[in-house]
């Protein structure tokens, strides 16, 4: 009786911490941003009507997308690379043209990119996008 909870509890501990080595990003706790992996830089993207208005009020272009998108950094604590049907990635970085610091909301679905939204990492902005 005695061996038998012993076994149970080396069981029991040994899935839990198979369970959370899956499910942890790799470096995560350090380092909550790192480069992107897996991710068709040079797909084309759809943009919502809200981020088409975020991005009007945050005087952020296509070009600053298009920046993010090739340059940008995965920020795994933003991102959501499970949620179904497409993962949602959150990527930012530094416009090329007036180095704006930038995080672009993606859902990156097998057959195309769609821009959720894009934030500006340093100012507020008074935005009313429905």
């Amino acid at each position: 009786m005695k061996y038998k909870k012993i076994i149970a509890v080396l069981i029991v501990t040994i899935c839990g911490f198979i369970t959370k080595n899956q499910t942890k990003q790799p470096n995560s706790k350090k380092n909550p941003v790192q480069k992107q992996r897996s991710f068709n830089k040079n797909r084309g993207y759809t943009l919502t009507r809200h981020a088409k208005c975020r991005m009007d009020c945050r005087n952020i272009d296509d070009q600053d997308i298009r920046d993010i998108l090739k340059n940008g950094k995965n920020n795994y604590k933003k991102s959501e690379p499970n949620k179904k049907p497409c993962p949602i990635k959150a990527l930012e970085g530094y416009a090329s043209k007036d180095k704006q610091h930038i995080r672009v909301i993606a859902a990156t679905c097998p057959n195309k990119t769609k821009i959720i939204t894009v934030i500006d990492l340093k100012r507020n902005y008074d935005c009313y996008c429905k």
